[in-house]
């Protein structure tokens, strides 16, 4: 019988630009890769991108990589993510100059360990200002541990907020109290950001844009790493002159073909840049 084909024992894939766009209608995802069943390595290089001149970004690279060796009389094997973003522009709204993301776990002797979250992000122009960014240091132990025990770690220690906004920058720019905490979210896993500011918020041209900065989510031996997501979408008010317009007779921008040469006012949807997983079970 032929040997049977090694299986790595776990997963890792990354994103490195993804839009789920309503106005203008575009889905687009670049710069994917995911780790094989045998491990070993794979990269994905994208060049520039243009979406419909509204957003952009210059290079992205994305790579996966399942290594396995000895280490203390112990096989050791670790699972790989990084990612990387140069130039992205966003509804003319938002820059930003580099991102670079790495996430790295390890399994010995029966034990799934993530050891290193490693996040970068450089030249972050919002909404007409530059802002400086901080790295957090999340109250997460680095021992082998799963879910419920993280948990009760933050529990026994205060390091447990009650609600993900809690865990927000302040409107006025200064840190949360509860920076660095953990949250559980209604699905039953934990959450936390790496960046500060973790959240910025701004109105402009009738959209609401959010931007979540270095989200990082925790399951039971699952950890996913989000660098930047965008949801922009209308204001309220900005809904009702839309159904007011169609009330009385007019056609959606879509289908009228008018351009008032704001393109930011015609994008709404979430666009999300250097999206890391690392998935603890195994193949099947």
């Amino acid at each position: 019988m032929p040997p049977e084909t090694p299986v790595f024992v776990y997963h890792g894939d990354v994103v490195a630009f993804g839009a789920r766009l309503d106005r203008p209608r575009r889905r687009e995802v670049r710069g994917t890769v995911a780790l094989t069943r045998v491990g070993g390595q794979a990269s994905v290089r994208e060049d520039a991108l243009n979406l419909d001149d509204r957003v952009r970004f210059k290079y992205a690279s994305s790579a996966a990589s399942g290594d396995s060796y000895m280490a203390g009389g112990s096989e050791t094997h670790e699972t790989r993510t990084t990612c990387t973003l140069e130039g992205l522009e966003f509804a003319g709204v938002v820059r930003v100059d580099f991102v670079n993301a790495t996430l790295v776990s390890t399994f010995i002797n029966d034990q799934h360990r993530f050891v290193e979250e490693t996040v970068s992000m450089r030249g972050l122009w919002v909404n007409g200002k530059d802002r400086g960014l901080e790295r957090r240091t999340p109250h997460i132990p680095k021992e082998p541990c799963g879910l419920e025990e993280i948990k009760r770690h933050a529990q026994n220690h205060g390091h447990l907020a009650s609600r993900l906004d809690d865990l927000h920058t302040r409107p006025d720019g200064s840190p949360s109290p509860h920076c660095g905490k953990l949250v559980q979210t209604s699905n039953g896993h934990l959450a936390c950001y790496l960046l500060e500011p973790s959240y910025i918020a701004f109105d402009r041209n009738g959209i609401r844009y959010e931007l979540f900065l270095g989200e990082y989510l925790i399951y039971n031996q699952q950890r996913r790493l989000t660098m930047l997501r965008i949801e922009s979408h209308p204001l309220p008010e900005t809904k009702a002159a839309r159904s007011l317009k169609l009330a009385v007779g007019g056609a959606p921008a879509e289908e009228d073909g008018d351009d008032d040469g704001d393109d930011s006012e015609d994008l709404e949807g979430s666009t999300t840049i250097a999206e890391l997983a690392i998935n603890g079970h195994r193949h099947p």
